[in-house]
């Protein structure tokens, strides 16, 4: 029925500007705007016309014309019809920036001399419960309650409730995340979410989303946010590290916890930012998105040796976190210095064996030089003695 109504209106409206006979349209195009307060109110009153007088649009609520006076921020501005360049369009909005209860109701867009077109405006309360992470809680509620002015009543409206979460690049519904589909109930009877076995990486601003209307072209989607607390968290750095003279450092503090927390590094207990020390950059983590998250050094230099710690506070619960990291530097010929040595061992090795081998080989000569000296005196001895055997006989 409200798009048959709506799509009468449209044409309509067509026919209006296509004969150049004065109209007025409302936007948002919708018979019944929904909001949640205190959201803002933003109406628009369109008069198209040909001929212009010095009659002015005007709006009202229960007979009354709305003003500054009663909070409401009505102005005009003109423009040429996107439709017909032979027409022009003065707008006149009201605008209210914070709403309550008593804000809804039936608006009306008035001209003279031409037919009133009306809004219904309907205000929705919504009341939630926020959750705050306790180590080995059994289960973690969030809840959204909605509700309706005195005289009305909710079940008149129709609408559906999701419960959404943003996770890595755009806002999913829960049921969808990895992780934590599988442990999580929505209670539809009483608008509550309900996390089995809550963890700290649980943390974070979850969105109940109203969407009301039952036809595509007349669904309005309103969000809620319900935060779920944890105190910060920074997960644990390796115990060292150890690099050389002109290596690259990249330090990543990556911490769990909601509210987003103050992320702060610190050199040997010394806060960086009071550090003469221009080579160390601190920069937003660029995968986390979490502000100061990154700790970068281009070129570590020997004097960039010490213990870093990144500190994550958060004023919510007067509460930090920290990890720390050793980083250990040494000189580039630090390798170098083990191979010569290993080098040089084997030189004085290589000189020794070969000094040893010469004065063993020189003293292997003498001995069989004297051998051979020996063994010609004993056979000189032996001949003298055979010519005197002789001799005598």
């Amino acid at each position: 029925m409200g798009t048959h109504i709506l799509n009468i209106c449209l044409l309509i409206s067509l026919a209006c500007g296509v004969y150049g006979q004065p109209s007025l349209t409302i936007r948002p195009p919708y018979q019944t705007l929904y909001l949640i307060a205190p959201a803002k109110l933003n109406l628009s009153c369109e008069y198209h016309y040909t001929t212009r007088d010095n009659k002015s649009v005007v709006w009202k609520k229960d007979n009354v014309v709305l003003s500054e006076d009663l909070d409401f921020k009505v102005f005009t501005t003109a423009k040429t019809s996107d439709d017909n360049p032979s027409q022009s369009v003065e707008v006149t909005f009201c605008q209210k920036e914070v709403t309550s209860f008593a804000d809804g109701g039936q608006y009306f867009c008035s001209r003279h001399g031409v037919a009133t077109k009306s809004i219904f405006v309907e205000i929705i309360n919504v009341t939630t419960h926020k959750y705050i992470y306790i180590k080995r809680d059994p289960t973690g509620s969030l809840q959204c309650t909605p509700s309706v002015k005195e005289g009305r009543k909710l079940e008149d409206i129709k609408f559906s409730l999701d419960w959404q979460r943003y996770h890595k690049n755009g806002i999913k519904p829960v049921g969808q995340i990895d992780g934590l589909k599988d442990r999580v109930v929505i209670r539809k009877h009483n608008y509550t979410l309900e996390i089995q076995k809550p963890i700290r990486t649980d943390s974070g601003e979850y969105t109940c989303a109203f969407t009301f209307g039952t036809t595509p072209d007349a669904q309005q989607t309103r969000s809620v946010t319900v935060p779920f607390y944890a105190a910060p968290f920074v997960n644990r750095f390796d115990k060292s590290k150890n690099l050389i003279e002109e290596d690259p450092l990249t330090l990543h503090c990556t911490v769990v916890g909601h509210p987003t927390p103050t992320i702060q590094w610190q050199k040997d207990g010394v806060p960086i930012s009071s550090l003469n020390q221009t080579n160390i950059v601190i920069q937003d983590n660029k995968e986390t998105g979490l502000k100061n998250g990154t700790l970068y050094i281009n070129k570590v230099r020997f004097e960039d040796k010490g213990v870093y710690a990144c500190f994550a506070f958060t004023q919510m619960f007067n509460a930090s976190a920290n990890s720390t990291i050793h980083v250990r530097v040494k000189d580039k010929l630090a390798a170098v210095w083990p191979f010569l040595a290993i080098v040089a061992e084997v030189v004085i090795l290589c000189i020794i064996i070969f000094i040893y081998e010469k004065r063993h080989t020189k003293a292997q000569q003498d001995d069989d030089a004297a051998c051979q000296a020996t063994s010609t005196n004993a056979s000189d001895t032996k001949g003298k003695e055979v010519r005197q055997r002789n001799v005598r006989a």
